[in-house]
């Protein structure tokens, strides 16, 4: 299942979206790590930014409640209602920049990369606001820094025939042969569909006249995404939906498809068929997970709420039975009246306590105030216990009520 884009993925988006030059940034929305921008010039567009992963023009996003993050609020201050003056792909890498023009020329730079980020350089290259804040040992994505791109990739474009054929005849097989000239695996397994290849034959005996087929297979996908001409389609397998592509595909010849207008249209609808739906799954299960797992302590503390109140009430009655039953305590710690049970220095005695009898450990080194004392003290203690464990139990059905709104939240979208 594709679940990022890459570069040729990119190259056709793009294409489409450079034609959003001279509309006006009306709006920034964000709702984690995707970024909505909402264009209005001939009409109102949407474009989906989702970190590391995906971008395209969007008719998806969901309406939020919640405040706006910081980064989204930075982006309205300093890019709202300017100018999208250009819309395009870095080097035919997995980053795009829009260039806004306001009082001065802003960039909101877009990297889809593993551990992407989408950031906001001014005029001079300097970091006015990433959404992640980032370190290597070539670069640092930081407010106040400046931004620079991370090391190039191979770029395909204007690629020769020796070229092409230096790189596959020293790689062990075709296809990695293909991807080390800056070619995405899957694209280089159709080029050797194309050449009617075998994509792990080596590349060494690859002879002229295969060569030339690999090469000609390559060149027409190069052109094809170069002169736009696309045929945009969500490729599915047995009904379900396993890739999105700008071009039509040999490989997938035998497979259903179904076509579309726009590419940003068809991974449009991609993303939030398969990737969004699959995310939404995921966070219902740990919503369900999480909300079990709340549940389960708050059983713990019905329970432990329970003990402490018996407990309480053990205490205060067995204080009382000794100061009611006074004399008789006194008896016993003289040693006239024999208690129930002697364990020196404990004894346990039966007290009348109205019409119950009341079980009481007693400590024979210690008077009857001493005694009660304790109890008392016992009993308070369990009291602190009691408010103790109604405050967390409290806090513990605010998060329970919090998980159930949200899981009601993401059943509705």
């Amino acid at each position: 299942m594709k679940e990022v884009l890459d570069v040729f993925d990119i190259s056709a988006i793009v294409h489409e979206l450079s034609g959003l030059a001279g509309s006006h940034v009306d709006k920034v929305y964000q709702d984690g790590d995707e970024i909505f921008l909402r264009l209005k010039g001939e009409g109102t567009k949407e474009i989906l930014l989702k970190n590391g992963a995906w971008l395209c023009m969007s008719a998806h996003r969901r309406e939020s409640t919640t405040h706006p993050p910081t980064f989204a609020m930075t982006m309205r201050k300093y890019i709202g209602n300017g100018r999208i003056a250009r819309i395009y792909q870095y080097d035919c890498d997995r980053i795009i920049i829009f260039e806004i023009q306001k009082e001065r020329l802003y960039r909101l730079i877009v990297e889809l990369l593993p551990k992407g980020n989408v950031l906001l350089v001014d005029e001079e290259d300097t970091i006015i606001s990433p959404l992640y804040h980032q370190r290597w040992a070539h670069r640092m994505i930081k407010r106040g820094e400046r931004y620079q791109f991370p090391p190039a990739t191979k770029n395909p474009y204007g690629m020769t025939f020796e070229q092409f054929t230096l790189e596959v005849k020293k790689s062990g097989e075709v296809v990695r042969g293909i991807i080390a000239l800056g070619i995405p695996g899957k694209w280089a397994e159709e080029i050797c569909v194309r050449a009617g290849i075998e994509k792990e034959k080596p590349g060494e005996d690859i002879d002229e006249e295969s060569m030339g087929k690999l090469y000609r297979a390559a060149v027409e996908i190069l052109e094809d995404i170069r002169e736009a001409r696309f045929t945009p389609m969500i490729v599915k397998e047995n009904g379900k939906e396993i890739d999105v592509v700008p071009l039509t595909f040999t490989m997938y010849e035998h497979l259903e498809k179904e076509t579309f207008s726009s590419v940003n249209e068809a991974y449009d609808e991609y993303y939030h068929r398969v990737i969004k739906k699959g995310e939404d799954a995921e966070s219902r299960e740990h919503l369900t997970e999480k909300k079990e797992k709340i549940l389960r302590q708050l059983r713990q503390q019905e329970e432990a709420l329970k003990q402490f109140i018996e407990e309480e009430e053990r205490y205060r009655k067995e204080g009382d039975a000794l100061f009611v039953n006074y004399g008789l305590i006194e008896g016993v710690l003289k040693g006239d009246i024999p208690p129930r049970k002697l364990k020196y220095p404990k004894a346990l005695v039966e007290l009348p306590d109205g019409t119950e009898t009341v079980t009481v450990e007693i400590d024979l080194t210690k008077s009857v105030h001493e005694n009660a004392r304790q109890k008392y003290e016992m009993s308070k203690k369990m009291r602190e216990k009691i408010r103790g464990v109604q405050e967390a139990m409290e806090e513990t059905r605010k998060k329970l009520s919090h998980i159930q709104d949200t899981h009601i939240e993401k059943r509705v979208k």
